[in-house]
């Protein structure tokens, strides 16, 4: 029955709160009815209530907490705290701890209960967006950043992978329009509003910003009308800016560099236009402009004299530097009957095409679209038109700007044949349209994945069938060594980048999982990441192979090779991008330049080259680009070399080095603030200024292996395995241990790279690598240390999975002496132990999942000291503890293996014997048997069924032997009819036919087989061989398909499938690597990024 306004109310246990348009809070519960007639003195528009407190936000310009009595706890004046809008929204934390806060300006804060105070690390809102009415879009060149601006007066930079805003300027005009230089220098911007309010809106004027320092650098004004669209050419010597009565064609001279003084000249003004522009493109090389009009309207002109060209038939051959225009021949197909085509682009190589409607729907179609039925998917994210939408340079994501939202889409291209479509989902936002539709599925070209998820991983296959009816095979993780230096980075969403064997792993230390780029077909030498973290380059061992491609797609970009290269020792960016300097592991040590005129490195080309000399080259890096533009150093033993670029040549100053250095051997080096420091190999850090060694300081007490420039100044990191920061005058600022476990080899770093702050102001941490594998991650800020991978130190020697466990777990053992069972779905060790000080070889899960036995042995045939040398041990899986230790024989152990009644266990020496043993601890695990008539280190051991007999294979001269035993007696089986009969429980040997799957590997003699194994079902059988690949084979009644994958360089000592035949691990011999595979078919999921 009351007559009061209320605007917002609220629950609270038995309780509701509510506010009214005048300002009073209502308390209402069973018993009474309590008003606070003062508590805002204007309307109470949103209310949270906590356990014991209730927050009130008002527009007043206050938010009030009040306790269970309704008492005024805490008072937040919003103005004293410089926000900015009324109020329309709060919300109090779960701890009751904190408040967040929504305004009418599109920021979102998040203040103390206890003080009021801004919670946020830079004293602002948490998240923002342009206040009022947003159109203009532009795209950075680097593909990290975009640029929005809007009614509100402001531009706005932003992350593309981070979802963050990066700068904003406040312009003191609105603005509709933006365009970044082909450089990513400059941004210009154009001002104005359909309908001009006051006189300080100046409409059809616009300015050129410098991106760094956010300083207005030239100006100009030609029309006295809102500007709605720019576009730079290609080249930066061009600029088009369209108003709503003419084009404006304009000359840019660039007089210093970096930018900090531009001229601008008009060219012509183009009016022969029915409706303002909206739309237009340069052609690539500059002479001619297409436009769309408001009315629709396809015209061309030329660019210099502004003359219209209306032989249309004259363009048909002309390449545009973009497609922006809605109403084009080759995009004609985006046009229906229901909606009309607000905004469109194409994505580099037109490829695929995005378009905007009216009403909200983001289509993707195939390049060309030239039919009206071309088969499409559309999605709507949210009500209203879409101004505009851009492809991310690379295509990795897309960028889709409302009148109050923009929303980033990520891309992952596909490469499957027999799938084509791009497929939408929608994440669930509470005020968007859950409306999907999809198009035909004939047709997915690319991926729009959530960032929460991970990118396809590419598999490359040999020879498939297109009838082979095997369910998809993927490599999910990868684990190893890295091997070479510099070899693990940042990419530009924080994911940490590495090479395993021939595969690049990125490894999201958030989600702890692994995205793979398989495309190399050797062991990868080198890796390296732009100074964008947007492209990486990677390359081989015995190959001129460079790849370089886009690190949040996995998508490659270009392949740099060169027939006069053998392989890469060394690769690096330049400081723009837009230069990769190579040094071949010839005798010759050649320099290849290669660059791109883009920046986005899909028109690649050979710059120049040279000749290093004989001496080893370790490093190489370019000088700063500010002051010392297209300069290349390389250092190595004796040597500190420069390298000036002259006319395609590289011209040589040797570096002069002191006395005490001259015969030293130079293993790293980095540019800090323009001047060389370099690493030796007797642990000094070398300062260098113009081509002269000038100053020298003890930094590590053994060789320096890695340096990183850091806004503090310097990080190095050594063999001793320490991670040190200097200052810019050299003085050591702190100092971080990475591993005191790991032996001295395997803790040298090797590799080092830093994450800044969001101010870019100061490191935030340090991300370390090791030869053997272990990455970590420093905080410099508290010093702790978060190891993120761990791997085994050398060697993997053997694996295998828990027979009974309901997670996949799997057990391996190594040369480090130590045994980790891994969780296959988590991709992490979560157990180890070190049993003993000797080496371990092999290892297997008893029947009943409690015991783990192990063989010790003999590394490359070389014995061991300690203790317990050359013996098995028992261990409980829960906790790796010692159960037993046993010794038959003075020599290694090469095989072990439980029976499957759990009864017996097999342990077979490298001396060709196997002992066979009661498996109980009461009879101390005493010798039943013994079988010695292999000539050859045996490899695998299988038991039947029932246990009473056991096969064991080794290989002689390339050529397997298996053999049948009993297992009470030890004595070989010589009847072939009996063997014949025999079910095995598993198949691990070789040529060994099943009489449940007839299938034998084909041709032995021309890829040796170096071992097997048979799923439990008996369908699928996995060969590895001493090339590195997987033969997979499977059974279908009579029929046998078969699939063969690259997955290692050189021999796979191992493979294991998992006991639902759904995981194979195989391990790699000779690239030290364990790799993870999933056996099953996955089915692609798309998903929008963020809102």
């Amino acid at each position: 029955k009351d007559s009061r306004d209320f605007f917002c109310c609220v629950a609270n246990c038995k309780s509701i709160v509510a506010g009214t348009s005048s300002g009073k809070l209502v308390y209402y519960d069973n018993s009474q009815t309590i008003d606070k007639p003062k508590a805002h003195s204007s309307a109470i528009v949103s209310i949270s209530s906590g356990k014991d407190v209730v927050a009130t936000g008002s527009t007043d310009g206050f938010v009030k907490v009040w306790n269970a009595s309704m008492k005024c706890m805490l008072s937040i004046n919003l103005q004293a705290l410089r926000i900015s809008g009324q109020i329309s929204s709060i919300h109090l934390s779960e701890n009751q701890e904190k408040i967040l806060l929504g305004s009418r300006n599109n920021e979102l804060w998040e203040l103390s209960c206890s003080d009021g105070s801004i919670l946020s690390e830079n004293g602002g809102p948490i998240t923002c967006f342009h206040s009022s009415y947003s159109s203009g879009l532009s795209m950075s060149p680097n593909g990290c950043n975009f640029a929005t601006t809007g009614d509100d007066g402001f531009l706005r930079l932003w992350n593309v992978f981070d979802h963050s805003e990066m700068k904003s300027f406040e312009m003191g005009m609105p603005s509709r329009s933006c365009a970044f230089s082909p450089d990513g220098n400059m941004i210009a911007i154009g001002f104005g509003k359909p309908v001009k309010e006051n006189a300080k809106v100046m409409n059809g004027k616009w300015s050129i910003v410098n991106v760094d320092t956010l300083t207005i650098i030239a100006e100009r004004r030609d029309t006295r009308t809102c500007i709605v669209e720019m576009k730079w050419h290609s080249r930066g010597e061009r600029i088009a800016v369209g108003s709503n009565d003419n084009i404006c064609v304009y000359q840019i001279f660039t007089k210093t560099k970096p930018a900090t003084n531009v001229e601008i000249s008009l060219l012509t003004i183009i009016e022969q236009l029915c409706s303002p522009a909206i739309h237009f493109d340069f052609s690539r090389d500059g002479k001619y402009l297409q436009v769309n009009s408001q009315s629709h309207e396809l015209l061309f002109f030329e660019a210099g004299p502004g003359i219209r060209i209306k032989e249309a038939s004259r363009m048909k051959d002309i390449i545009w530097d973009t497609n922006t225009s809605t109403c084009t021949w080759s995009v004609q197909g985006v046009w229906g009957d229901d909606a009309e085509v607000t905004t469109l682009d194409c994505s580099i190589g037109n490829k695929i095409v995005v378009a905007g409607t009216c009403d909200g729907q983001l289509r993707v179609y195939q390049h060309p679209c030239i039919s009206h039925s071309s088969q499409f998917s559309v999605h709507k994210p949210s009500n209203g038109a879409i101004l505009k939408a851009r492809f991310v340079p690379g295509a990795s994501h897309i960028v889709t700007l409302q009148h109050n939202a923009v929303i980033i889409w990520r891309n992952e291209e596909r490469n499957e044949d027999e799938s084509n479509v791009i497929t939408l989902y929608q994440s669930s936002f509470p005020d968007s349209d859950n409306a999907v539709e999809d198009g035909d599925e004939n047709d997915v070209i690319s991926t729009l994945m959530h960032h929460g998820q991970h990118r396809s991983t590419l598999t490359d296959d040999v020879d498939v069938p297109k009838t082979f009816l095997l369910e998809t095979m993927k490599m999910i993780a990868a684990f190893g060594t890295l091997g070479r230096c510099n070899s693990c980075h940042y990419d530009a969403s924080g994911e940490i980048v590495y090479p395993i064997s021939s595969t690049c792993v990125l490894y999201s230390s958030n989600l702890n999982q692994q995205s793979l780029f398989q495309k190399h077909n050797s062991q990868v030498s080198v890796i390296g990441i732009s100074n964008s973290r947007r492209f990486v380059l990677s390359g081989e061992v015995g190959s001129p192979r460079i790849l370089v491609w886009d690190s949040q797609t996995g998508v490659n970009i270009a392949l740099l090779s060169n027939s006069n290269a053998v392989g890469v020792s060394q690769a690096t960016f330049s400081p723009d991008d837009r230069s990769i300097a190579c040094i071949c592991a010839d005798g010759y040590n050649r320099i290849f330049i290669w660059k791109t005129l883009n920046g986005f490195w899909n028109d690649a080309f050979l710059c120049s080259e040279a000749l290093a000399g004989v001496e080893r080259v370790y490093f190489a890096c370019f000088a700063d680009f500010t002051s010392q533009e297209n300069s290349l150093i390389t250092g190595g033993k004796n040597h500190v070399h420069f390298w000036e670029e002259k006319d395609g040549a590289l011209v040589l100053s040797k570096g002069i080095l002191p006395e005490k250095s001259a015969n030293a051997t130079f293993l790293c080096g980095v540019n800090v603030d323009g001047k060389l420091v370099t690493g030796t190999a007797c642990g000094s850090l070398v300062l260098f200024e113009k081509h002269a060694a000038m100053k020298a300081i003890k930094a590590h007490n053994d060789s320096v292996l890695a340096l990183k420039h850091c806004p503090e100044g310097l990080v190095s990191g050594g063999i001793d395995g320490y991670v040190t920061v200097w200052s810019m005058s050299f003085q050591k600022m702190s100092s971080f241990q990475v591993s005191s476990s790991l032996s001295r080899l395997s803790r040298a770093v090797c590799s080092l790279d830093i994450q800044i702050d969001t101010r870019g102001k100061s490191t935030k941490n340090i991300l370390a690598g090791t030869g053997c594998g272990y990455i970590c991650e420093i905080s410099k800020v508290t010093g702790r240390i978060y190891p993120l991978i761990d791997n085994h130190d050398g060697k993997v020697n053997a694996v295998v999975f828990n027979p009974i466990s309901n997670e996949v777990e799997y057990a391996t053992v190594g040369d480090d002496m130590t045994i980790r069972v891994w969780n296959a779905k988590l991709n992490r060790t979560i157990r180890l132990s070190t049993p003993g000080m000797l080496p371990l070889t092999a290892v297997d899960w008893s029947s009943d999942g409690k015991e783990l036995l192990i063989g010790c042995g003999e590394v490359d045939g070389m014995r061991s000291e300690g203790k317990l040398d050359y013996c098995f041990m028992i261990l409980k899986s829960d906790d790796l503890s010692m159960v037993y230790t046993g010794k038959d024989s003075n020599h290694g152990i090469s095989a072990v293996k439980y029976s499957p009644d759990n009864k017996s266990f097999a342990c077979a020496y490298v001396n060709y014997k196997i002992c066979i043993h009661d498996n109980s601890l009461d009879t101390k695990y005493k010798l039943i048997s013994i079988a010695n008539k292999h000539s050859a280190v045996i490899t695998a051991i299988d038991f039947t069924v029932d246990s009473q007999w056991f096969q064991s294979m080794s290989f002689n001269n390339d050529k397997e032997e298996v053999i049948c035993f009993a297992t009470e007696s030890g004595e070989p089986l010589t009847s072939s009819s009996k063997l014949k009969m025999l079910e095995w429980a598993t198949n691990t040997c070789i040529c060994v036919p099943s009489n449940n799957v007839g299938m034998k590997v084909e041709d032995p003699s021309r890829i040796v087989p170096w071992c097997s194994q048979l799923s439990k079902d008996q369908s699928l059988l996995v060969v590895c061989n001493d090339s590195g690949h997987i033969e997979l084979y499977k059974c279908f009644d009579e029929r046998i398909d078969k699939r063969m994958f690259r997955a290692h360089c050189g021999t796979i000592s191992q493979c294991v499938l998992s006991n639902d035949g759904q995981t194979l691990i195989t391990v790699g011999k000779m690239d030290l690597s364990l790799l993870v595979w999933d056996l099953r078919q996955t089915v692609p999921e798309f998903y929008m990024v963020a809102k």
